[in-house]
């Protein structure tokens, strides 16, 4: 019984790094016993700042006891060989410095998705936490920013989005205590300087993502509303199973959030002329697997637009019912039943297609304003026409805010745009090209507005004589063009 307790003892102590200490290869090989064990972690193995983290916002996950496993776990392949004392793999250690390090496993096969590990103090934390811990901070009412580059941030990102999120708590029906919490705890947003450092943070080479299981977002983009949505859902329904209809998962996100560099009410106005026009109907994406054979630069649109109809059509407490009555705890989605039932009817979703799809934002006047414009120069006229801001140009027009708001701020889509000019705190591109008109918004990187005939149930060349004749309404475009120079 002496010996017994012994061993157990020993056990423990190598369980249990000395706090302030690096781990060491047998300590690794004991973390990686602990998580092939798929028990409760050891408190003793896991810094708690990375627990705290985890757990802030009070959102859970049904069959996951651990949320902070979510997507920072050993493959079941090879916690079963690890079990069994048959794994091949070799824990190798890097000193990161400040007390952190990095635990990443030699040998596993190259379909293996087993992440590597950071650790702070030798206890298990947020990988985010750990690469973005000597970034610049910026707070904002819900988002705590991490910048590694600051010249790709701009204070007006963070306005837009947290204004974004106030809409999308609203429109889900979010308490205001659970507002409050957000609010307090903070969105972690770590903005990378490109896709490499994403993977860097993440481990998947995109543009930007959720990381589930600490409430982060890891993107290129200063403002990504689409993967801050994912995040907004959950907040809103707080326990929910792991895996959800894409359709719905994705939809919800497209609906309350664009899709990277995409404005929201740009991607569902999409979708709701790709199901008008035939080009794909909503019921081709019903099931999992259906909406994952659609390419997603059609499907998510769709699924955008469907959700928004849903969300306006049902309420929030019902949609989101619905939302959690198509989730499933298993990553197979196999359980997942149809949504053909979630519809009140085909004929109003399409009556709401068509009705969206036929007011699109940017329309056109037959004769210009009798007033006098607000701008003019060699590029043409500008009105404030009390609702909307009309346009008579023959070319691009630069808007660059009139107070200089961005304090070194720097913007790639301009260098890709004019390769040829310097930079100079412009916000927005109003573009006129052959028969396209498109807003795009330099500060955000995002394409805010489209005017395309082959995206339109009308369409029209607006070019008449060379020139370009068209009116934003300020719902659609709320900015003051008094506050802005005008370039061309």
């Amino acid at each position: 019984m002496k010996k017994v307790t012994f061993a157990l003892l020993c056990l423990l102590l190598s369980l249990t790094p000395i706090r302030s200490q690096p781990l060491t290869v047998s300590g690794a090989n004991s973390l990686l016993q602990a998580l092939a064990a798929d028990t409760l972690f050891p408190d003793s193995l896991i810094d708690p700042e990375a627990r705290r983290l985890s757990d802030r916002l009070g959102i859970t996950y049904e069959t996951v006891p651990e949320k902070w496993r979510l997507q920072y776990d050993l493959s079941p392949r090879l916690k079963a060989q690890l079990r069994r004392g048959r794994a091949a793999v070799t824990p190798v250690l890097t000193d990161l410095g400040d007390g952190y390090q990095r635990l990443e496993l030699i040998g596993l096969p190259e379909n293996d998705p087993t992440p590597a590990f950071y650790l702070r103090d030798g206890r298990i934390t947020s990988p985010v936490s750990a690469l973005t811990r000597n970034w610049t901070t910026v707070e904002t009412r819900y988002l705590r920013y991490r910048i590694g580059n600051p010249a790709n941030w701009h204070p007006e990102a963070g306005r837009l989005l947290d204004a974004a999120i106030d809409s999308a708590l609203a429109r889900l029906g979010v308490s205001r205590e659970r507002r409050e919490l957000l609010a307090r705890e903070k969105i972690v947003y770590a903005l990378c300087d490109s896709v490499a450092e994403v993977e860097r943070l993440t481990g998947t080479a995109v543009r930007g993502t959720y990381v589930l299981g600490f409430d982060q977002i890891v993107s290129t983009f200063p403002a990504h509303e689409h993967e801050t949505a994912h995040l907004l859902v959950n907040v809103a329904l707080r326990n929910l199973p792991a895996y959800t209809h894409p359709m719905l998962q994705e939809g919800a996100a497209c609906a309350l959030g664009g899709r990277g560099g995409k404005s929201p009410a740009m991607i569902v106005r999409l979708g709701a002329f790709l199901h008008r026009s035939g080009f794909l109907n909503y019921r081709e994406l019903l099931t999992p697997a259906d909406f994952h054979r659609v390419d997603p630069s059609l499907g998510y649109p769709l699924a955008g637009a469907f959700s928004a109809f849903l969300l306006e059509r049902l309420g929030s407490t019902a949609y989101l019912d619905v939302y959690r009555r198509h989730s499933s705890p298993t990553s197979s989605l196999s359980g997942i039943p149809p949504l053909g039932e979630a519809v009140p009817d085909s004929a109003a979703f399409s009556a709401w297609a068509e009705a969206l799809a036929a007011t699109a934002p940017i329309h056109f006047p037959v004769t210009p304003p009798e007033d006098e414009p607000l701008a003019a120069g060699e590029w043409g006229r500008l009105w404030d026409a009390d609702s909307a801001w009309v346009f008579d140009i023959d070319r691009s027009l630069l808007l660059t805010p009139q107070a200089d708001r961005g304090d070194g701020f720097f913007s790639k889509e301009f260098a890709e745009i004019f390769p040829e000019r310097t930079y100079g705190g412009e916000e927005w591109i109003v573009e006129v090209d052959g028969p396209e008109i498109k807003l795009f918004h330099f500060f955000t990187g995002t394409l805010w507005m489209l005017y395309s005939p082959g995206l339109s149930l009308d369409p029209r060349d607006p070019r008449e004589e060379g020139r370009y004749r068209f009116a934003i309404p300020r719902s659609a475009w709320p900015v003051d063009a008094g506050a802005y120079r005008i370039d061309d």
